[in-house]
C-alpha cells in the first residue's frame, strides 16, 4: 500500500516504498525501476506491480511537489 497522495515542496525528493515481507518478492515499478523503493522529485502518478509467487499486486500513489510562494515586499513606508 503506497498511501494516499503525497505532497512536497519542489526540490525535495519522495521515497515509495512498496516492499513486501518476503525476500522473493520482485517489483516493477511504472519507469521500469525493479527495486522495492523508488526515490522521485517530479509530480506525477507512480504505479507499482509486486511479484510473489503466482500472485501479483498493483498500486499507484499520485506524487504533487509544490513550487514556493513568491513573496514581493514593499519598501517600508512611514
Amino acid at each position: 500500500d503506497l498511501g494516499d497522495t503525497k505532497t512536497a515542496c519542489l526540490g525535495d525528493q519522495i521515497t515509495l516504498d512498496a516492499t513486501f515481507n518476503d525476500n522473493q518478492a520482485t517489483y516493477l515499478w511504472s519507469n521500469n525501476s525493479t527495486n522495492p523503493t523508488l526515490t522521485v522529485n517530479n509530480s506525477g502518478i507512480y504505479k507499482v506491480k509486486v511479484f510473489l509467487k503466482n500472485c501479483v499486486v498493483e498500486d499507484s500513489v499520485q506524487v504533487k511537489f509544490l513550487t514556493e510562494p513568491e513573496v514581493n515586499l514593499i519598501d517600508d513606508q512611514v
